[in-house]
């Protein structure tokens, strides 16, 4: 009930007036006891503060359990931008940092294998891409990455005529099974003797020679090799005639081998296809090109022309490729790396056979060529 009427005409009272004074111009409630209120109390009496009503009582509303206390802001958190306190709607947002790859798809072309750097908050910093179209045939991967796998280093040579045939085939546009070309692979796995491969005819010079069955070697490896005599020469020849006119002609040959001896300008240990010792095509040592990286010889027989491989002369086993797409140009990589072409001033429009050679010029000092392998793809 409100006393106030019982006084009218009166104001609220003066900070010197009495208690009755102010009580003659407050507003009554009477309820039930508690612990705020009496049976009959003043609301002026009472602590400044919001009021609330639960299950007929009336009491002080508690900050922070009752109502959001005055002050309360919402503060962003790590990763987070935004917030602030409760006068208004706040807003929000993810945090990008300045490093991140920026908005845009994170698949990409199918091609493509993704990876993602995440920072503490799993917020993206970094994306990287490789692409698996560039990587032709099986693949391995070491320490995280994803590289192309070597037949006879990361699995069985059993495998490698099958890896090196699709290999050639994706080298030059073709489709699998076509019956218009064919395939010849020495894996020089079969030895008649300790100087013998079946289907290879040799020729040497001075202290020339062969090994079949070379020590500390597996999957099969032919040696050859010029001994100490100056002006040794020795040649191992593939009996079959395989193509003509390389210029117009789609055609690969892929050949690992290692020149395990010390070289100088007069040294020449290489694999070609060869005009009957008219001209030649190869990939190896020619000192003549340099002493430094193997070469791709050609316009000349054994010599004349020469494009650098742009991979140094080591002692290791090396992967060369040399290929024609039928456009007049020369294709070439070594151990699956990028592609590279030159334009021959005149091809060839003869017969071609295999043929490899060492040879040591002037030096009285043994040149060693050792063949891992041989494939040509060539058309019927």
């Amino acid at each position: 009930m409100n006393r106030a009427g019982e006084n009218s005409g009166m104001g609220r009272a003066g900070a010197g007036d009495s208690p009755a004074a102010v009580l003659a111009d407050a507003t009554f409630v009477t309820q039930t006891p508690s612990g705020d209120l009496t049976n009959e109390q003043a609301l002026s009496l009472l602590t400044d503060g919001l009021l609330k009503h639960a299950s007929g009582v009336v009491a002080r509303a508690i900050p922070a359990t009752d109502y959001v206390a005055p002050g309360t802001t919402i503060t962003a958190g790590a990763g987070l931008a935004g917030g602030g306190d409760l006068s208004a709607n706040r807003t929000l947002s993810l945090s990008l940092p300045a490093t991140g790859p920026g908005a845009g798809a994170i698949g990409g072309a199918a091609q493509l294998l993704r990876s993602l750097t995440l920072d503490a908050e799993g917020r993206v910093t970094a994306a990287t891409a490789s692409d698996l179209a560039a990587i032709t045939g099986l693949l391995k991967s070491a320490a995280g990455t994803l590289s192309a796998a070597l037949a006879g280093v990361d699995f069985e040579t059993g495998l490698a005529r099958e890896y090196y045939l699709e290999l050639a085939r994706s080298r030059l546009g073709l489709t699998a099974f076509d019956p218009t070309y064919g395939f010849f692979w020495e894996d020089f796995d079969k030895a008649a003797s300790n100087t013998s491969v079946p289907g290879w005819q040799l020729a040497a010079t001075g202290s020339g020679g062969n090994l079949a069955l070379v020590p500390a070697t597996k999957g099969g490896v032919h040696r050859i090799f010029t001994g100490t005599t100056a002006n040794s020469v020795e040649d191992t020849w593939a009996n079959e005639q395989l193509i003509s006119a390389i210029g117009t002609q789609k055609w690969w040959l892929g050949v690992r081998q290692a020149v395990t001896t010390a070289i100088t300008a007069q040294t020449i240990a290489a694999t070609c296809l060869s005009e009957n010792s008219v001209k030649t095509v190869g990939v190896g040592v020619f000192g003549a090109g340099s002493t430094v990286n193997f070469q791709l010889q050609y316009d000349g027989n054994f010599g004349t022309t020469f494009a650098d491989l742009g991979v140094a002369i080591d002692t290791a086993m090396n992967l060369f490729e040399v290929y024609c797409k039928g456009d007049s140009k020369l294709y070439y990589r070594t151990n699956l790396g990028s592609e590279a072409n030159v334009t021959p001033a005149s091809a060839s429009a003869l017969s071609q056979y295999i043929i490899s050679t060492v040879r040591n010029g002037s030096d009285t000092t043994d040149r060693r060529l050792e063949r891992d392998f041989v494939g040509f793809l060539y058309p019927r």
